[in-house]
């Protein structure tokens, strides 16, 4: 069974991710399309930007690689694979083209596990074309644009990190599929930060969760999971079909304690208002305000 696991970035979908990569004879490929996360990232999306546009069946041999290999099991998570793989990183261009090349062919197990659970928060654009590829089972993760900004605040993003994401509203796919169509116009960099960054998110969550419904994907709000996290494990796997939930439930217990960063520990009960730690009222109004501009109809 292929799971893949996409949301906007802070929303909640490494935690959900790990949870059902935790199940009897499943494993967790974090982020393959993620440099931060994969040092052969960087080469398998060179010319496709930070957020690939792609449609079903269009050629990507670098993007495809680094998927192909994700859905074999990925990399092993022990700590001497990550630093020979940040030792990759820093190599030249051509070296790590070629290492990539040789790793999308060849996984490092002998047998796929039965579950092979991936998470991306980079491939909203890209999801017709993973699902058409690989015919997994998707869920959907949706959180409080409010927690959302400010977690994403709280980690030190910037109005340059904000401008990162938006070069992918220039792309003619996007503006033609996506904003054309709705009469949407994204703002530009006079608006506050939290308000540009409130709307890319909303419009990520938005465009995803249009694809579920359409699609039957499953779709897990995780203010939600974090007031009943153990029926709304239940729920998830029920959805999917996992059978084994023991490890699943035993992450979701074993996660519910302090912890901060990229750490999926949080003690569960204080996230849907976690917000109001971080956010000023100023802020508070720019996402509500950004929420309210993309609001159906």
């Amino acid at each position: 069974m292929r799971i893949l696991v996409l949301g906007a970035e802070r929303s909640g979908t490494t935690w959900i991710a790990r949870a059902l990569g935790s199940a009897d004879d499943a494993t967790y490929v974090h982020e393959p399309d993620n440099a931060d996360a994969n040092p052969l990232a960087g080469d398998g999306k060179r010319g496709l930007g930070l957020y690939p546009v792609l449609e079903s069946g269009e050629r990507a041999d670098g993007y495809a690689r680094l998927w192909d290999h994700a859905f074999a099991g990925g990399w092993p998570t022990r700590p001497s694979v990550a630093r020979i793989g940040a030792a990759v990183n820093r190599m030249p261009a051509v070296v790590r083209r070629l290492v990539a090349g040789a790793a999308g062919r060849v996984s490092h197990r002998s047998r796929v596990p039965e579950i092979v659970v991936v998470k991306s928060v980079h491939a909203p654009f890209a999801v017709d074309w993973l699902v058409e590829r690989y015919r997994p089972a998707v869920v959907v993760v949706r959180r409080d644009p409010l927690n959302v900004v400010a977690s994403l605040i709280r980690l030190g993003t910037t109005p340059a990190g904000v401008e990162e994401r938006y070069q992918a509203f220039q792309h003619p796919s996007v503006r033609s599929k996506y904003l054309n169509p709705t009469g949407l116009e994204p703002p530009g960099p006079a608006e506050g930060m939290a308000y540009r960054l409130a709307w890319w998110i909303v419009f990520v969550d938005r465009l995803l969760t249009d694809h579920a419904n359409r699609e039957g994907w499953a779709v897990v709000s995780h203010d939600e999971m974090c007031a009943s996290p153990v029926l709304e494990a239940e729920r998830l796997c029920d959805v999917l079909d996992v059978r084994d939930r023991v490890g699943v439930l035993r992450f979701i217990a074993a996660s519910d304690r302090p912890g901060d960063g990229f750490s999926t520990n949080r003690v569960t009960a204080e996230q849907p208002e976690r917000w109001k730690g971080v956010l000023d009222r100023r802020q508070v109004a720019q996402v509500q305000s950004a929420v309210a501009a993309l609001a159906p109809g």
